[in-house]
């Protein structure tokens, strides 16, 4: 879930089963890196370290 300052819902997005790490994710100028490094996965590999980044429309990121 996207909230404002104001504790209002902005966007929310849902996960497939095992598509993330729920408790491995942070903010960086390119938007929201959330963890795809799940055991639970078909394609994990123990030796990468994997993000996929997150956008929100309305906001301005750095490439």
């Amino acid at each position: 879930m996207v909230l404002n300052q104001n504790l209002e819902i902005l966007g929310e997005n849902l996960f497939e089963n095992f598509q993330i790490e729920p408790w491995n994710y942070f903010v960086g100028k390119k938007g929201l890196y959330v963890s795809t490094n799940n055991p639970n996965r078909d394609d994990f590999d123990e030796n990468f370290l994997r993000y996929d980044i997150m956008r929100f429309e309305g906001l301005e990121y750095e490439d």
